[in-house]
């Protein structure tokens, strides 16, 4: 009988056999952690707070296309996405920049969106 390696859940990476019934490194899990506390805030507001919508929306997006992907702003908008609500909004090097919590676009000469992850 062979003793399968497991391998964290976050990085992938291999786990030490002597690691236990753990699923995680150490800073894997605490980085796992972090996230999952983020994400049970965020879907407790997002009813409340269309600023947390919008943060889904574009994790949502973000996880389905990635960041060099472009994307009509009408899909957005048919998701539900506010545009006037945001963190922050910049121009630089004349494209415009969205901001929210993890998550922002670029807004590109052509009309579209780039998705990425701060």
């Amino acid at each position: 009988m062979t003793k399968h390696n497991k391998v964290c859940r976050l990085c992938g990476e291999e786990l030490d056999i002597t690691h236990g019934n753990r699923r995680y490194h150490e800073d894997c899990a605490y980085e796992a952690k972090k996230q999952r506390s983020i994400d049970q805030y965020a879907g407790r507001s997002l009813q409340l707070d269309p600023y947390w919508r919008n943060e889904k929306i574009l994790k949502d997006l973000y996880c389905s296309y990635g960041e060099q992907h472009e994307i009509d702003p009408t899909v957005l908008k048919e998701m539900g996405f506010d545009f006037n609500i945001c963190k922050t909004k910049r121009q630089v090097n004349g494209l415009n920049q969205v901001f929210m919590h993890q998550y922002g676009f670029s807004i590109l000469q052509n009309k579209k969106i780039i998705l990425w992850k701060l």
